[in-house]
């Protein structure tokens, strides 16, 4: 390090103390703050993957008992793990991955990972895809390889949120932070002055925050969710619809939503067992699956094995189970039921109705943003419907950009 002053220089730019400025400038990795990265998982860490479902100690099998909705039934969950530990081809996958350009930047104090798919047209307009728990970057990658092949005007950006799979862990993992190293990445490295967002779960919000505290950068807001805070502080003069929703929220928090609230509150605990059993993972994660979708379909006809494994894999592979699950309990337990700021940028929000406790009324949502130019009501799909329906998600996604590029300039150029 040359001087002091680099230092002081080096932390106000990146808003980060003179100490972790130090050990910036000393760390020779982050001499270069974007590298191209590629997943290569060694055949030793899939070895003993395999070997540890094998040695799974499954519970006594017995009648499942009734709660009145449908149950994930304990053979459908061996029957994917089974898969799992026989079958299922991670090389392949791994491969299909990297076939997308990926790469790690050096985000003020951690390293982000992302894909970063610049468009072959000339308008090179950046769509930051922002995935939730428990969900990871490969969520999006089936709407990146249509808007590659059928929008080129576009760049995609799919980070790996901090703390989940191949980014590192930072100090906080409340989504207020999360949204600073993202607009760090998407502004200070990959250098655009302005973004769209889409944000489902967890991105949402992140992606609200993003709005929130960068609106002159956030061109628009695009959400397959309502942020779950918001439920905390709907304001006053509720309509019939609105407390009919708010109460199919809570009842739904009661019943399929407790996995939060053991998140939130014991995320070690429960993260010991499942950083230590594939199965007690694979089981956790499939839960929610199955219950965030269309019940009237099996939890493989909404998904391919594949596609949910690929998922489980890489929080095996990459041991983020704990961290991701944090934000529980470091950002959900944070509001005070104090009013949040509105929105002010434009937003749309593609809904599904086997999402949690269906749609949300329109009224409920323009509560919380103030610019709503696109609200569209799916009725099929779920949760994580980037993931089950990404040709959906691209064309509403495309539809909202397009409009709003539209008012903007008078002509579409992209």
């Amino acid at each position: 390090m040359k001087t002091n002053v680099t230092t002081a220089f080096i932390a106000v730019l990146l808003g980060i103390s003179p100490v972790k400025a130090q050990n910036y400038l000393s760390n020779p990795k982050h001499h270069h703050q974007m590298e191209a990265f590629q997943i290569n998982i060694s055949q030793e860490k899939i070895n003993e993957l395999n070997s540890r479902i094998s040695k799974t100690r499954w519970i006594s099998e017995t009648a499942a008992p009734v709660w009145g909705d449908p149950i994930l039934d304990y053979s459908t969950i061996k029957a994917l793990t089974d898969y799992w530990g026989a079958d299922f081809e991670w090389k392949k996958h791994e491969a299909h991955i990297n076939n997308f350009p990926q790469f790690r930047a050096f985000v003020k104090d951690i390293n982000i990972h992302f894909v970063y798919q610049k468009g072959n047209g000339s308008g090179h307009i950046p769509i930051l895809f922002l995935h939730g728990w428990a969900s990871n970057f490969n969520e999006f990658l089936k709407t990146a390889e249509l808007i590659g092949k059928e929008n080129p005007g576009f760049d995609v950006i799919i980070p790996s949120l901090p703390g989940f799979a191949f980014s590192d862990v930072p100090e906080s993992m409340d989504s207020a932070t999360a949204a600073e190293y993202i607009h760090h990445l998407m502004t200070g490295i990959l250098g655009y002055e302005d973004y769209y967002v889409h944000g489902s779960d967890y991105g949402a919000f992140v992606g609200e925050k993003l709005a929130l505290k960068y609106p002159e950068s956030v061109k628009g807001l695009h959400l397959s969710d309502i942020p779950f805070y918001h439920l905390y502080s709907p304001g006053e003069n509720l309509s019939q619809s609105e407390k009919d929703y708010i109460e199919k929220i809570n009842d739904w928090s009661m019943r399929d939503g407790t996995y939060g609230m053991i998140q939130g509150t014991k995320p070690q605990t429960l993260s010991i067992g499942l950083n230590d059993s594939p199965v007690a993972l694979a089981a956790w994660i499939l839960q929610l699956y199955f219950d965030l979708g269309d019940k009237e379909l099996s939890i493989f006809e909404r998904f391919s094995k594949d596609d949910l494994l690929v998922n489980i894999s890489l929080y095996w592979f990459t041991e983020s189970i704990y961290p991701s699950i944090r934000l529980y309990s470091e950002d959900l337990s944070g509001y005070d039921g104090k009013p949040v700021e509105k929105v002010t940028v434009p937003v749309a929000f593609n809904l599904h109705r086997f999402d949690i406790s269906g749609f949300v009324p329109k009224a409920f949502a323009e509560r919380f943003y103030a610019n709503i130019v696109s609200y569209t009501e799916f009725k099929d799909g779920g949760h994580f419907s980037g993931l089950s329906h990404p040709e959906q998600l691209k064309n509403n996604l495309i539809d909202f950009i397009e409009q709003i590029e539209e008012n903007k300039t008078g002509i579409i150029n992209i």
